[in-house]
């Protein structure tokens, strides 16, 4: 499968990396059943654009409430294909993940890793975010391989091997797949040019047809949606660029990136020693590339304040680009100060041991909480259909699993995320991530009203410790309209309940 490159070549070594990628996969199917309520969001689009709706969140309601195009198209082909949505998804995500896993072992030894080269799957394989998002069913593994090909065919472009439909293919989907994915693409094609010295005519052949694909791309959403980013932007980041708020955003952002390092302590200390160790200089390029994209995520990451959701969904991307040059450092490392002392299939051992104890010492329990919530939730979201009719207008603050269950109810996303209103013009409590709009709430005139709540020190359950949205529609004098009509006790300090108007 994998052809020679440079002087090493192990008979044992391709045995052993499918070896890794069956551990992998095994570690990856032991988390199988947990997901994330907005994946369900996806799904209610995807079975609506399926039964001829449109691309919809409500009927009649032209609203881009998800954050991958790419992936909402990808879904809708499992959707035509009658294909379990949940299940496809993730499969999905777990093959894109091997296939990622096999592209991180090519470039290593396009790099001359040589014998180094599975160190680079190892970190990548053994890590814990990289392992859950695997099987998520979001559109992250896929972005990871579209990043992760892009790359490659970067650093083959100065042995010749210019591939120019390839190219511009990877840096519209990697545009499509993410709305911050065009910076790295402006990233790539910036690499493009220095590499292809000698090809400036296919750079700028491949930089003009890349921008009348996207600027097509764009016009479509525009004259679709009626907007040229995702409402999830406006929803979720829609502030300034300089101001008190802003840099208490960016603090957060800045705290999440050196959470992911305290977390994955691999990385932050080969790193350290590759960045005071190795002397950059222009043939170096391949490592000031690395950096370079490993950058532009970190500033996007700061820029959004990190991410609500556990599990540092926003630095998966980056972990295989994080390995390669983790490898470059310890290969450097070991040649300069271990190779008379211990053999480097020690390293690899070591290498193993200590990554396999940090998943093990990592916060699992918060995976399975989340895994048991949103499984319950999917037996409330049974039960609900069966109370509120179809047609119905609910105001709600999940917008996953209990609108893609209730698919013929109309839903008001409370935080904005699917509602143009809210994620415009809604207001935000502090730096919290989500918005809200009371008054358009009540306005829309919802015939049922669903909350969530938690448990406070007292032991009464609140809406306080939820969402600002939620919160506020609790406290307004017109909620006093609404009556208790059940409760669904879904954690032992979390609870669903239903009022009707």
């Amino acid at each position: 499968m994998f052809k020679k490159v440079g002087k090493y070549n192990n008979i044992y070594e391709n045995y052993f990396l499918y070896i890794l990628l069956l551990v992998f996969i095994g570690y990856s199917l032991y988390f199988f059943r947990w997901f994330v309520d907005d994946l369900y969001i996806y799904f209610r689009y995807a079975n609506n654009f399926v039964k001829g709706k449109g691309i919809v969140y409500n009927a009649g309601e032209y609203v881009e409430g998800f954050s991958s195009f790419i992936w909402f198209l990808i879904l809708s082909v499992f959707g035509f294909m009658k294909l379990s949505l949940e299940t496809s998804s993730k499969v999905a995500s777990l093959i894109f993940s091997v296939l990622s896993l096999l592209v991180v072992f090519k470039i290593s030894k396009e790099l001359g890793l040589e014998k180094w080269s599975l160190f680079s799957v190892i970190l990548t394989a053994f890590n814990l975010p990289f392992i859950l998002w695997s099987i998520s069913g979001f559109e992250i593994s896929f972005y990871s391989l579209l990043l992760l090909l892009c790359f490659y065919e970067i650093i083959i472009i100065k042995k010749g091997r210019f591939n120019i439909p390839s190219l511009i293919l990877l840096l519209t989907l990697i545009s499509l797949t993410r709305p911050e994915g065009f910076l790295f693409s402006f990233a790539f094609l910036v690499a493009i040019f220095f590499f292809a010295k000698d090809s400036r005519k296919y750079f700028f052949y491949t930089l003009s047809v890349y921008l009348i694909l996207f600027i097509g791309f764009l016009s479509f959403r525009y004259f679709y949606f009626g907007e040229l980013l995702p409402n999830t932007y406006y929803a979720k980041l829609d502030y300034g660029i300089i101001g008190y708020n802003e840099v208490r955003i960016y603090r957060y952002g800045v705290l999440y990136v050196l959470k992911f390092f305290l977390r994955n302590l691999q990385f932050a200390v080969l790193l350290l020693y590759l960045i005071f160790r190795i002397k950059f200089r222009l043939k170096e390029k391949n490592i000031i590339l690395l950096l370079t994209f490993i950058f532009v995520q970190f500033v996007f990451v700061v820029y959004a304040g990190g991410d609500w959701m556990e599990h540092f969904r926003f630095v998966v991307c980056v972990i295989p680009f994080l390995s390669l040059l983790s490898t470059i450092a310890l290969k450097d490392l070991y040649k300069r100060k271990l190779s008379g002392n211990i053999d480097y299939k020690i390293l690899y051992v070591i290498g193993i041991l200590f990554l396999s104890v940090n998943i093990y010492f990592s916060n699992i329990d918060i995976v399975n909480t989340e895994k048991i919530l949103w499984n319950r939730v999917k037996c409330v979201s049974t039960d609900l259909k069966n109370i509120i009719p179809s047609n119905s207008l609910v105001a709600n603050g999940s917008a996953g699993v209990i609108p893609y269950y209730l698919e013929d109810v109309n839903f008001i996303d409370v935080i904005g995320l699917n509602d143009k209103y809210i994620a415009k013009y809604g207001k935000r409590d502090d730096i919290w991530f989500e918005k809200y709009s009371t008054d358009y709430v009540f306005e829309r005139n919802p015939e049922w009203i669903i909350l969530w709540k938690r448990k406070n020190g007292s032991g009464e359950f609140t809406t306080k410790n939820t969402s600002p949205a939620l919160k506020y529609i609790e406290s307004d004098r017109r909620f006093f309209n609404f009556k208790s009509f059940k409760v669904y006790d879904v954690l032992e300090d979390t609870r669903i309940e239903l009022f009707k108007k």
